[in-house]
């Protein structure tokens, strides 16, 4: 009986050399999963990106709905830094001056949710929680709507373009129309082929053409924060919102191509 319980013991334990090859076959587990976690990290971050342009694409056609426009951003001049307006900003919030109270007041607008989903989450050179106003604190007003700096005044600075990921200034501009990634006129030129694929007539008319419908070709905005894991032919390439609702995968502009941001067509 002693010697079955001691054949038993045996039976259930590991020797050392059976110990030391199950750690060698984990340490090789390891050694192919750990290089494939970033690009599966990065590969998510590229799918919320979608769903934020996708979102901006469900609140732009409700804000058409109601406004026969598109969210003001642009003057005449777009070389104007930021161009005038609150842009995609405006399909969560804006600031209006209340005469009753003597001051601003922030508004919600209701076409989107969170600011979040103005904000790439691969968009590591702004933040959305940023002491802009130099007070010392991390400013809450964007999603509180306080005055946190104490001036008596709800906070403006953050209905600035700037903040936004997706209506940012492009790297590289190609011509005066893309300059920003979200701009509602792209060309004065009545004459370029591409002027009815633009959200906005104004620098071509002087005033808005309202109602005014724009090709399903035009670009809405477009996200540059792939350009390092995203390629389309070997070249970095954009998340590109259309006025049809289609997020395509397109070729960024670079210094040796012709690619102009606004002018990709699906």
């Amino acid at each position: 009986m002693v010697s079955f319980i001691h054949s038993q013991r045996r039976m259930i334990g590991l020797t050392l050399v059976e110990l030391l090859t199950v750690l060698a076959l984990l340490a090789i587990a390891v050694a192919i999963i750990l290089p494939v976690i970033p690009g599966v990290s990065t590969r998510g971050l590229g799918i919320q990106c979608q769903l934020n342009l996708q979102a901006i694409y469900q609140a732009i056609k409700l804000y058409h709905l109601d406004y026969q426009g598109y969210p003001p951003f642009d003057t005449c001049s777009p070389q104007q830094s930021p161009p005038i307006g609150r842009g995609l900003l405006a399909l969560y919030s804006f600031v209006e001056y209340d005469p009753q109270l003597a001051n601003y007041r922030r508004i919600r607008t209701g076409y989107l949710n969170s600011p979040s989903y103005l904000h790439c989450p691969l968009d590591r050179s702004q933040k959305l929680n940023a002491d802009d106003d130099n007070d010392g604190k991390v400013d809450e007003e964007f999603f509180n709507f306080v005055d946190d700096d104490g001036d008596g005044k709800v906070d403006e600075d953050l209905k600035s373009a700037e903040y936004c990921s997706y209506q940012v200034n492009e790297d590289i501009v190609k011509d005066s129309g893309d300059a920003f990634t979200y701009l509602r006129t792209r060309t004065g030129n009545s004459a370029d082929p591409d002027a009815s694929r633009q959200l906005s007539r104004l620098c071509i008319d002087g005033v808005d053409k309202i109602p005014y419908f724009a090709d399903d070709t035009t670009v809405i905005t477009w996200c540059k924060h792939h350009r390092r894991t995203l390629k389309r032919g070997g070249s970095p390439a954009d998340l590109v919102l259309f006025l049809d609702g289609h997020i395509k995968i397109m070729e960024a502009p670079q210094p040796d191509n012709n690619v102009v941001g606004w002018r990709r067509k699906p």
